[in-house]
């Protein structure tokens, strides 16, 4: 194929004309093609090396431009997952969970209930030993939770406190034990252990490892246990009002030390005694 709008000068044979060389050959095209040029023609000699390095150049910065604009977003999809990851306040949504405020008269064991949650699971989340020891208002991860649930105070009568003294352990599990059932408060020698509210002794006695024991039915399927005492000053059959002596404090039975454990029974049941007394 002869360059548009050339021909040779009169009295010259016209030059082999130039060959377009395939598109895939550009090596062979570059040699053919400047071979098919006059020598002793330097003009065309370097028109057609222009042509031919021209589409060259073009490619080269047409593919430098696509490679610049396709590298952010190479770079934002790398960087995204980074940006996306949340913060992880207290670990708690790390492990996907939330954090209960303990209150008054809850325990670890409500709190199983109420989340559905094993104790196991909730004092490993916690790294918790002795949930007897617990005091209100300390946050609980609830593992796998995700939101606050309102936890109802225990339905019955108010009752009020048995002996005056620490709590040396709390309802709920305990060491090797499932569950402590009921609530140990410290006592002195000669302290006076008084009824939790009115009712009627049904028992007042020995009962194995809770040693000289009274059990008090306050109507409504609600009874009291007070346990462990060194002398009774009542009698099964007795009718007694809220406050009034019912005991003296001391250590028989299975017991280590002069304390009350003092237990709540609904139909039989062990409920936390806390949720039933004053904060």
């Amino acid at each position: 194929m002869r360059l548009p709008g050339w021909q040779a000068p009169g009295g010259m044979a016209a030059a082999a004309p130039l060959v377009a060389p395939a598109a895939v050959d550009l090596p062979r095209c570059r040699v053919h093609c400047l071979a098919a040029v006059s020598p002793s023609r330097p003009s065309l000699r370097a028109a057609a090396t222009l042509a031919l390095f021209l589409p060259l150049l073009l490619l080269s910065v047409t593919a430098a431009c696509r490679s610049s604009r396709s590298r952010p977003a190479t770079e934002a999809a790398t960087e995204r997952p980074e940006a996306q990851q949340p913060a992880t306040p207290d670990g708690a949504a790390s492990l996907g969970g939330i954090r209960h405020p303990l209150q008054k008269g809850q325990t670890l064991y409500s709190l199983s209930r109420a989340y559905g949650v094993p104790v196991a699971t909730l004092m490993e989340a916690n790294a918790i030993t002795d949930p007897s020891t617990i005091p209100a208002g300390t946050p609980i991860l609830i593992p796998g939770a995700r939101e606050l649930r309102a936890i109802p105070p225990a339905s019955g009568p108010r009752l009020a406190w048995p002996l005056d003294g620490p709590i040396t352990s709390r309802y709920g599990p305990r060491g090797s034990r499932l569950v402590h059932e009921g609530l140990d408060i410290q006592g002195r020698r000669g302290q006076r252990i008084t009824a939790a509210a009115d009712g009627k002794v049904i028992f007042a006695g020995r009962a194995g490892n809770y040693g000289r024991t009274v059990v008090i039915d306050h109507g409504g399927s609600i009874y009291t246990r007070y346990a462990h005492a060194s002398e009774l000053l009542v009698r099964t059959g007795d009718r007694v009002k809220r406050g009034e002596a019912i005991a003296i404090v001391g250590d028989t039975g299975n017991a280590t030390g002069i304390h009350l454990h003092f237990e709540v029974l609904r139909q039989g049941r062990r409920l936390d005694p806390e949720s039933f007394l004053p904060g």
